[in-house]
């Protein structure tokens, strides 16, 4: 076979599916029996395309398998000397998987998750889904710049896109949205929150929602969290950085 004779470095053989039965739908991984790097690698594909097919709206319930399946009747996977993974992205024989494998958007997307597994796992990384893990409250002095982090796992694309409204908001106070795009960064992402207050003003809490949306348009969950400012050190200059009005 061709990828022998190149001396390739792994195998992808992307097909549609077909069956009699005209509800089965959805993408599928097979790799030969007994070989578990071409099933990590599979299972990573898979992962990836999960990820990046359900970041598009129309997609967000597509049926994608979280596991390979090992079998024998491939001999493009057989027959490989290197590692090989049959992808079958859908079925031709359901309308709606027919009907996504003719939109250009589905097949960006399926073969940014295709791009996404394979880097991963040639990276030595484990695929999971791009999600926030938790934003610690923080709190500190009015008109200072209060450091935040947004802890994360997952891969995303960078640069990812911070988006933080307000969930609550104390009287008299002016609780403004805030976003900022991270250029590139490991977990944890930063940023600050600011009060601008007088030296009347008393301590408040504020509460928050944030959400991150990376390159490729994958969209963490939502994480609530907290800032609290204090009458403590009123007299302080100000610092430079990015804010939150509050």
């Amino acid at each position: 076979m061709y990828a022998n004779y190149v001396d390739a470095d792994v195998l992808i053989n992307l097909h549609t599916n077909a069956s009699t039965n005209a509800a089965a739908s959805g993408t599928r991984a097979y790799v030969a029996r007994d070989r578990p790097y071409d099933l990590e690698l599979a299972n990573s594909i898979l992962c990836g395309m999960k990820e990046l097919i359900h970041a598009q709206e129309p997609y967000r319930n597509f049926n994608v398998a979280s596991q390979a399946e090992e079998s024998a009747r491939y001999g493009e996977n057989n027959k490989a000397h290197m590692p090989a993974v049959v992808l079958e992205v859908g079925f031709h024989t359901n309308l709606d998987d027919a009907a996504a494998l003719k939109d250009p958007v589905f097949r960006e997307a399926a073969m940014k998750g295709v791009e996404k597994g394979l880097r991963l796992k040639a990276e030595g990384k484990v695929c999971e889904p791009f999600k926030i893990d938790n934003i610690p409250d923080v709190a500190g002095p009015h008109n200072t710049d209060i450091p935040a982090e947004i802890n994360y796992a997952g891969y995303p694309q960078f640069s990812v896109e911070q988006k933080t409204e307000s969930v609550s908001c104390p009287s008299n106070w002016n609780c403004s949205p805030y976003s900022k795009v991270h250029a590139d960064s490991e977990s944890p992402l930063t940023f600050n929150f600011r009060c601008s207050a007088t030296s009347s003003t008393p301590t408040a809490t504020f509460r928050w929602r944030t959400i991150l949306m990376d390159a490729d348009g994958v969209i963490t969950n939502v994480i609530q969290h907290s800032s609290t400012c204090t009458r403590e050190g009123l007299n302080k200059s100000p610092l430079i950085g990015d804010t939150i009005s509050s």
